[in-house]
This record gives structure tokens, C-alpha cells and sequence, in this order.
């Protein structure tokens, strides 16, 4: 899988600017906005752990399909209310082919 250029930047604002770079692609990709918490600790109240803490890492609190890139430059303006996730503190954006699943429209 070859890698594309993509940047991320936010505003005071609140609003969130996505440029994902030209690059070699044959079809459309749909772009996906993943929002996850850097820890999240659950305390067990049953079964053989019950009594610990448990901490994951890295869990995923939303993915949401954000635009389309097919091998052009594109850039996505998202607003405030388009990004918030409660509780979320770390976002990335993936950019994969798309599939008949990605049944969506991107935003206008």
C-alpha cells in the first residue's frame, strides 16, 4: 500500500482543515475521520478480574466516513459541529480504496 500525503490542521475556532496531496490512484478512496482516546480505564466488577483496572490504549470512539480523494489534490473543511466527538482527545485521518460498503454521500 503506498502512502498518501495528507496534513491536518485545526483552528482556534474549532474548525478542522484536511489537505490530502495529488498522487498515483486508479478509482476513489473514501476518507475517514478517526476519533480515539490517548487511555481509557474500565474497572471490573465480575469474573476473574473483578477488582482491577483495566487500560486500553487507543480506543476508537468514532469513524466517520469525511470526503473522497481520487488521486487529485482535495481539500475538506470541516466545522466544529462535524468533528466533535465527547471525550475524544486524538484524531487521524485514513485514506482507503473505497469499498460497496462506503454507502455515503461526502459533504458538499
Amino acid at each position: 500500500a503506498s502512502k498518501v500525503p495528507v496534513e491536518m490542521e485545526s483552528s482556534a475556532s474549532g474548525r478542522l482543515t484536511v489537505e490530502i496531496a495529488a498522487g498515483k490512484f486508479d478509482g476513489a478512496a473514501t476518507v475517514w475521520l478517526v476519533s480515539f482516546d490517548r487511555g481509557y480505564k474500565t474497572k471490573v466488577e465480575a469474573g476473574e478480574n473483578r477488582g482491577r483496572e483495566l487500560v486500553n490504549y487507543h480506543v476508537v470512539r468514532d469513524y466517520r466516513p469525511i470526503g473522497v480523494w481520487d488521486g487529485d489534490a482535495v481539500t475538506l473543511e470541516l466545522g466544529p459541529d462535524e468533528i466533535h466527538t465527547p471525550g475524544v482527545y486524538v484524531q487521524r485521518v485514513v485514506v482507503r480504496p473505497s469499498t460497496p460498503h462506503d454507502d455515503w454521500r461526502a459533504p458538499a
